[in-house]
């Protein structure tokens, strides 16, 4: 496993393979050791103690879903699309955040913990989680520790928080139930016991990273974090049905031996586990970054992640598979090897599990399809449940149930990516290379369990010894064998470096940036910066302005001495307008493409670089892209504009689908087009372009930051629908009862952009 392990994290770009390195082991030493925990108590306690201790360990991690509102996914989001001074304000708002939904969990906890103890069927258990109401007040400030140091950079730190936070817990409990003869409540206050003081660590984990930070603007608000971690919370709440429904009903209805059975046995394979924390902690802040600027690449990282993962996952779900009997033995002791046919059906949903939909889902802007998918698998999965308690009472049924839901859940979000990517489930997925696995990993396995006989071997331990040694190696000889790594290199999507990019022959700028302005003194140096700090350079920056009487024309004048490829216009007369400014600059513009760029927005650093690339390998005349909006500060929250992949002259009529800071066009075919003295006249300029019979073509990643004001010409919803009707009837000419059909069509998709 050593080889296809370290094959996985080496698939991780841009240096993230060392930090999910770190993570991995981490996470895999605390598995390990809440394994360790399990094995100690089980053996420590009576089934009915630890059954109880389970209980209240169940009663935490499902309510947890329920209080946390998904904040805990906020940070490294967040972090990931925030300015370094800004990360102090996001962390201090959400750990308020979660300060006061930790109290109200915890009294909850304390005030409905007979409540919860009859529900659940067993009395032992409401002095317990009086006990355990500590523990959420304590943790849930510290929930987002991952996604602040793995957001920073700081993966050493959070792989040894993760370790020392689990062995403290180990010792604690441990030695609760041997001083105290395994009685629940010793190990449950043992056990709140550690999470206190892991909570104070952590909680100065996650501001550490900020230390000598020099706080700028205030970063996202509480309604931005609320906007995205809701659909995750829906989510939360049907992942939370989804995985506690089952163990419920064992534990009403069968008691807490049974509970205590099922817990052990109907449990994810550890090194899954581990494997998809570390892919997760991640991929969710790359592939936020990718979204934006690299879709494709986007989803090859995503797509490698899922065959990297199945190379490590799959063959240890196997060997789960054939020996059950002997795992379940030899971590939890005789008594628990009934539990073998439910570690099988466990280990199932390992093949499923190494695809990570949250990740990819969360940065392609599709959380409440996740959640969707997730209630209705939480809906079919409590009523099959019912029926299985109802009519065929069985602990190896409800698993099958569990298992059955949550895989048809996985093809339903498989489904819905493709859906929205418009790539084929062949091409989101490496079927054909994750397939070779299983023959393999089977055939090893069922080497592995003859040998074993052939030897005579019963001691359980010593059976999985003897299979660990003759398998492991051999796999790792076959796995080299049965695939070729270049040619799987190639099959995932492995991404083939960039040429350097060289700067034309000619002294003329490639792309001229046409800007208008009036009074933007507040937001003209941010947009200014936005287009200095662009990876391509080969640009001409021309600045009308309008008048202004304010301090703008001192802003651009600054700026235009200290680079030579700005330059300063001014008109003679304040018209009032854009159109003249712009006009004035198409007029001075020498690149080869112009782009536009309003002065109160930005663009993100790789704009013209990824829409030459663009332009550049498909010969196109006209290309734009996606947006993002934001409001008061640069913090960004996510709320993406998305339009249409291809647009002709009927396309735009019906609704302005191209955004104006995010078009680049060929200056020959703009030709002797220029804007109109009226409002919308950058619609109308497109329908004037597009008239040509030019077409424009979509990007569909974000490459702009488009500023919501109160004060801003498109604020006026009312009288820009005024407009728009007087471009299409007076200056195209359209007839009125297809006008009247471009108006519906036009506030239906205006609806739409102002709800986002």
């Amino acid at each position: 496993m050593a080889g296809a392990t370290a094959a996985y994290f080496q698939a991780l770009r841009g240096g993230r393979s060392a930090e999910a390195v770190k993570v991995g082991v981490s996470k895999g030493v605390s598995m390990c050791l809440s394994v360790f925990i399990a094995m100690a108590l089980s053996r420590m306690m009576e089934p009915e103690a630890y059954g109880t201790y389970l209980q209240v360990l169940y009663v935490y991690g499902t309510l947890l879903v329920l209080f946390s509102l998904g904040l805990p996914s906020c940070y490294s989001y967040f972090l990931a699309r925030t300015a370094p001074g800004e990360g102090r304000a996001v962390v201090l708002k959400l750990t308020v955040m979660s300060i006061a939904m930790g109290c109200v969990f915890s009294l909850t906890l304390f005030v409905f913990s007979d409540g919860l103890a009859g529900l659940l069927g067993n009395a032992a258990l409401g002095p317990c989680l009086r006990l355990f109401s500590v523990v959420p007040v304590a943790m849930m400030p510290v929930a987002g520790v991952e996604g602040v140091l793995m957001a920073c950079r700081r993966s050493g730190q959070l792989a040894l928080y993760v370790c020392m936070s689990r062995l403290l817990t180990l010792l604690c409990v441990v030695c609760a139930a041997r001083m105290c003869g395994g009685s629940p409540q010793a190990v449950t206050g043992a056990f709140a016991a550690a999470s206190v003081v892991s909570a104070a660590w952590g909680l100065w984990l996650s501001y550490r990273p900020f230390i000598g930070v020099a706080q700028s603007g205030s970063g996202p608000g509480y309604g931005d974090f609320l906007r995205f971690a809701l659909p995750v919370f829906y989510a939360g709440i049907y992942g939370f049905v989804i995985s506690s429904a089952s163990r419920f009903f064992v534990s009403r209805y069968f008691g807490a031996g049974e509970f205590a059975v099922f817990t052990n046995g109907f449990r994810e394979m550890p090194l899954a586990l581990v494997v998809m924390s570390a892919v997760g902690a991640v991929l969710l802040p790359e592939l936020s970054r990718l979204s934006m600027t690299d879709r494709e690449e986007c989803i090859g990282l995503w797509r490698r992640s899922v065959y990297k993962s199945a190379m490590v996952v799959w063959p240890v779900a196997v060997f789960c598979m054939v020996f059950a009997p002997e795992i379940m033995t030899t971590l939890f002791g005789e008594s628990y090897r009934c539990g073998a046919v439910l570690f099988r059906l466990s280990s199932l949903i390992c093949f499923v599990l190494v695809v990570p939909f949250f990740p990819l889902m969360t940065a392609l802007g599709l959380s409440r399809g996740f959640a969707r998918a997730h209630l209705v698998t939480a809906v079919a999965l409590v009523g099959l449940d019912w029926l299985a308690v109802m009519y065929f009472p069985s602990l190896t049924v409800i698993a099958a149930v569990s298992v059955f839901t949550r895989i048809m859940c996985v093809v339903s979000l498989l489904l819905m990516v493709s859906g929205a990517t418009g790539l084929s489930v062949a091409q989101l997925l490496p079927l054909r290379l994750v397939w070779r696995l299983l023959p393999v990993s089977g055939v090893l396995c069922c080497m592995a369990k003859a040998v074993t006989a052939l030897c005579g071997i019963e001691s359980a331990p010593l059976t999985l010894a003897v299979a660990l040694a003759v398998a492991v190696p051999a796999y790792l000889l076959l796995s080299r064998v049965f695939t070729d790594e270049n040619h799987e290199e190639h099959e995932i999507g492995e991404s083939v470096p960039e040429a350097p990019e060289t700067m034309p022959e000619s002294s003329l700028p490639a792309v001229s940036v046409i800007v208008a302005c009036y009074n933007s003194e507040k937001t003209i140096g941010a947009m200014i910066e936005s287009v200095l700090s662009q990876s391509y350079t080969d640009w001409e920056l021309i600045i009308t302005d309008d008048g202004s009487t304010d301090g703008t024309p001192e802003v651009i004048r600054q700026y235009a001495a200290r680079d030579s490829r700005i330059i300063a216009m001014r008109t003679d007369i304040r018209y009032g307008g854009p159109s003249e400014a712009r006009n004035m600059g198409l007029d001075r513009a020498l690149g080869q493409y112009i782009a536009f760029l309003d002065s109160d927005d930005l663009w993100l650093p790789d704009k013209l670089r990824v829409q030459m690339d663009f332009i550049e390998a498909n010969g196109y005349d006209f290309v734009y892209s996606y947006y993002e909006k934001i409001s008061g500060g640069n913090s960004r929250s996510g709320r993406i504009v998305a339009t249409k992949k291809m647009v002709g002259y009927n396309d735009i009529l019906k609704s302005n689908h191209i955004p104006f800071l995010t078009a680049i066009i060929k200056r020959s075919v703009v030709g002797n087009t220029r804007f109109k003295d009226i409002t919308q006249e950058d619609f109308c300029f497109w329908l004037d372009i597009l008239k040509k019979g030019v077409t424009a073509h979509n990007q569909c990643v974000v490459t702009a930051l488009y500023r919501v004001s109160k004060g801003s010409r498109s604020s006026n919803k009312f009288k820009m629908a005024h407009c728009y009707w007087h471009v299409i009837r007076h200056h195209q000419r359209t007839g009125l009862a297809l006008s009247c059909r471009c108006m519906v069509t036009y506030a239906v998709e205006g609806l739409r952009k102002y709800m986002i």
